[in-house]
């Protein structure tokens, strides 16, 4: 019955994983190969072979952003990149309108904005969602998660991904020999039992069992095509199981939710993530009525309140304002936030024992009391994505109001973040040997899926004939 399972499970599976294993072998490298098809808009001549050395020195990140805002005040841009990479232009990522607000308000026509971080100027824009060559890494991405069919796409690749993960399980086992046992006379001649037991294993038997398991994790030599083909599907199987298992799952977590959460929090204790998994750094300070950070807090409430009714542009400091139009009565503007905040995160995680590796970006959360957060990684996180960590501070007075650290979590999160970050690439700092390693890896493991898919639907196919060729069919 095994054997069926597996068969007929893999064959039902078989074309969408060898579309999983090209396509995720691609996003491995992803972003480097995005970049090469796009170098009219990454790249960045900023006039090294000029004589004049202040062309070397880029602008504030909140000029630049001045430059988006001032060509397209119509859209709206509230986050900024953090890093300017030499020779790279800096990126501007369009809100995307939702609700209410996707209803008033026009959406824009592109997502991306191109800057040069030299002298402002806007190299150009992108929309990843157009049918052009520039755009072949987000086709194939889509392509990877929803097979370009949406929601629905997505939730048949969340089925296929439950059915590969039960199939992990189920390949293991028929690669498993099967218990050997032996007369109880040859156990032991001087210890024979006074009267008729059951066959017993050897105390030896794990180890040849084992022996016995061993041909499984090879390839024969000099064999046709069909044996090569049962060896590579076999002993890959084994040799990668644990990715395989990892991705299986972690694809589960991605495109079938309903299933992932409820067995994770049975098998391993994952509750739904909530901001107080990290307390706010000031949480007993924020309790306090008669606290002074409270009554600067409500002296500065106060204070907005009674400029509110000038113009937008004279009271607020988020990123849709230009940063010589800041008012003073706010501690973080966009032309201070990222510096600060980064000096604030780098305390933060100091006092946690860590070091911030890496800044990811940072965005304006325009809501009653407005504040900035900055995402992070420091040295102990895993990954950009759910594991990264995060500082939000409040605009008005600049206290922090909440730092969130991805490896603080629990157990179980960080489980979490694993599978999502092996799942995803996000291995080592990016651009350092163990993160490039992986990329390679990943690339090889794609490869190897398509190899299990293709050898085991030919497997299938040589038994079929055979079987009919024996019945005369």
């Amino acid at each position: 019955m095994m054997v069926n399972l597996h068969r007929y499970t893999g064959l039902l599976m078989a074309i969408f994983l060898i579309i999983a294993g090209m396509t995720g072998g691609l996003l491995a490298f992803n972003q480097q190969l995005d970049d090469w098809l796009n170098q009219d808009l990454v790249e960045v001549n900023h006039g090294q072979s000029t004589q004049n050395p202040a062309l070397l020195a880029p602008l504030a990140i909140a000029t630049s952003h001045d430059s988006v805002i001032s060509r397209y005040p119509e859209y709206k841009f509230s986050s900024m990149p953090t890093q300017i990479e030499p020779n790279k232009s800096l990126i501007f990522t369009v809100d995307y309108l939702w609700g209410e607000e996707a209803k008033r308000l026009p959406q824009a026509p592109f997502d991306s904005v191109y800057v040069n971080p030299y002298n402002g100027n806007i190299i150009g824009v992108r929309n990843t969602k157009a049918w052009t060559w520039r755009n072949l890494m987000p086709k194939v991405f889509e392509l990877h998660r929803s097979l370009m069919l949406g929601d629905a796409g997505r939730l048949l690749l969340g089925f296929v991904a439950l059915i590969w993960t039960l199939n992990c399980f189920i390949g293991l086992y028929l690669t498993l020999p099967r218990p050997s046992y032996i007369k109880q006379s040859d156990y032991s001649a001087n210890k024979a039992p006074s009267k008729p037991t059951l066959p017993k294993p050897l105390p030896s038997s794990l180890s040849r069992y084992l022996k016995r398991w061993r041909p499984a994790w090879r390839i024969r030599r000099n064999i046709n095509l069909f044996k090569f083909s049962y060896d590579a599907h076999r002993a890959f199987g084994l040799w990668l199981w644990l990715i395989f298992f990892v991705l299986a799952w972690s694809s589960v977590k991605f495109n079938l939710n309903p299933v992932y959460d409820p067995v994770m929090r049975a098998v391993v204790g994952l509750q739904p993530w909530s901001a107080e998994v990290n307390a706010p750094v000031n949480a007993v300070a924020a309790k306090s009525p008669n606290n002074s950070s409270n009554s600067i807090r409500d002296s500065k409430d106060e204070a907005r309140l009674k400029v509110a009714p000038l113009s937008n542009q004279s009271t607020s400091i988020g990123t849709g304002y230009l940063s010589d139009a800041q008012s003073t009565i706010y501690s973080v503007t966009k032309v201070n936030s990222v510096p600060l905040l980064k000096n604030l995160a780098t305390k933060e995680a100091l006092k946690a024992g860590a070091d911030i590796e890496q800044t990811l970006g940072i965005r304006w959360i325009d809501t009653p009391t407005p504040q900035w957060q900055m995402r992070f990684t420091t040295t102990k996180d895993v990954g950009k994505y759910s594991g990264a960590s995060s500082i939000t501070v409040d605009a008005l007075t600049g206290e922090v109001v909440r730092v969130n650290f991805g490896f603080q979590a629990d157990r179980a999160h960080q489980l979490d973040y694993w599978l999502a970050s092996l799942h995803l690439g996000q291995i080592g700092s990016d651009g350092g040997l163990g993160h490039r390693l992986y990329q390679v890896f990943l690339l090889l493991v794609g490869w190897a899926l398509v190899l299990l898919s293709g050898t085991g639907v030919y497997i299938w196919w040589r038994r079929t004939g055979a079987k009919k060729r024996r019945l005369g069919i």
